[in-house]
């Protein structure tokens, strides 16, 4: 097996084009999907119970396995819609 590292993630919250308190976010997960460039098999890992602050990046640590490919991260959360007091899930990704 590699080395560890971890990934940085730092929201960005948005309501009527102005910066909102990330603790509005809930629910927040990440899945991060590692694929070697030899054999193309995707490994996947969960972060379950993710909090955000609006000070620092939240760092997600992993293995590197030998022959790293491909890095894809999605982060799911939820925020609760002020108006209908209804929960409206997001989701944003990046691949590496």
């Amino acid at each position: 097996m590699g080395s560890s590292t971890s990934i940085l993630i730092r929201p960005k919250l948005l309501i009527n084009g102005s910066k909102a308190n990330l603790k509005m976010l809930k629910n927040c997960k990440a899945v991060l999907r590692i694929t070697n460039y030899i054999d193309d098999i995707p490994v996947t890992k969960n972060f379950d119970s993710l909090t955000f602050t609006n000070d620092r990046e939240l760092a997600v640590q992993f293995q590197v396995p030998p022959n790293l490919g491909s890095i894809h991260i999605k982060l799911m959360a939820s925020v609760q819609n002020s108006t209908t007091r209804k929960m409206e899930s997001f989701t944003a990704e990046e691949a590496f």
